[in-house]
């Protein structure tokens, strides 16, 4: 892979505190196959003429590694975030429900970690980041936002990796065992955790003046471009450089970079909206709207 314009920046290691867990029972002892490993049409922006199935395989492949980066990405957000805050926090979630948090979020980390190695052996000896970089900007809002401000995006993008589990279980001949793995006991894990950031959401409602909390959560808006607007860029690059190698038009190429939503994506904001509707905080309902106007 041409990484000519990444600058390869470690990113934080975060042990695993708990040996005595399920995560511990996952067999990472394969070899990533000449095949699909999620389901080809879990990507439906990929049906692109003229490519054939060794190209098709390929492009799968590269998808399912940029989605593990950004899942890595996402949850060392979440973990950086309660691991800073965590006094303010525990004004509203018992402390030791926290710790659990972060260690499951540690686990989904070095879960996909495990799967990148496991892809590209060469490209990540160590457990850092090819595609998508930890920058300043990251760094102040992790710094900077509001506990609903950032508890409505951690809610949003946690909805959305639920459901790839679900893509895969509908053709396990396109489904690698280790793949599956992975996304079936994080989606198990993480839909507690969707239930503590609504629940933080709830609390902050609760006591926070109305007008205070509706300017605080409106604050999600910048937070979810910013990071939609990183992923894209470094999607587009990905697509740029996966053109090249394999040969391919300028048309093809534009329509990998433009790939659209995923099968998950669209089932995870689906439920994401459903739910903010039901959870009712003050300018919830209108953030999903807006939100659901530019997305689905």
């Amino acid at each position: 892979m041409d990484n000519s314009q990444e600058t390869m920046q470690p990113q934080k290691v975060f042990p695993t505190q708990n040996k005595a867990n399920p995560w511990h029972l996952i067999d990472y002892a394969h070899t990533a196959p000449d095949d699909f490993v999620i389901p080809e049409g879990h990507w439906p922006g990929f049906d692109i003429e003229g490519l054939d199935r060794g190209q098709r395989v390929r492009l799968n492949q590269l998808a399912t590694v940029f989605m593990c980066e950004m899942f890595v990405h996402f949850e060392e957000y979440i973990v950086r975030f309660v691991e800073r805050h965590k006094p303010r926090l525990t004004a509203h979630i018992r402390e030791d429900k926290l710790d659990r948090f972060i260690e499951e979020e540690v686990d989904h980390i070095n879960a996909f970690y495990a799967l990148l190695k496991l892809f590209r052996p060469d490209e990540y000896p160590t457990s850092c980041l090819r595609m998508l970089k930890w920058s300043s900007a990251d760094d102040f809002l992790v710094k900077t936002a509001s506990i609903p401000a950032f508890f409505f995006t951690a809610a949003l993008f946690e909805e959305m990796t639920l459901y790839v589990v679900d893509v895969m279980n509908e053709d396990p001949t396109q489904s690698f065992a280790p793949v599956h793995s992975v996304m079936e006991l994080h989606a198990k894990e993480e839909k507690s955790h969707v239930g503590i950031d609504n629940h933080l959401l709830r609390q902050t409602a609760r006591e926070r003046p109305r007008i205070v909390f509706l300017s605080q959560i409106a604050l999600s808006l910048p937070i979810i471009v910013y990071s939609n607007l990183a992923l894209t860029r470094s999607w587009n690059r990905q697509a740029r450089d996966f053109g090249r190698r394999e040969g391919l038009s300028r048309a093809q190429t534009r329509r990998i970079a433009k790939r659209g939503l995923s099968s998950s994506d669209k089932l995870g904001l689906e439920n994401f909206f459903r739910k903010q509707r039901k959870l009712a905080v003050p300018g919830g309902r209108a953030m999903s709207r807006l939100l659901e106007l530019f997305t689905l």
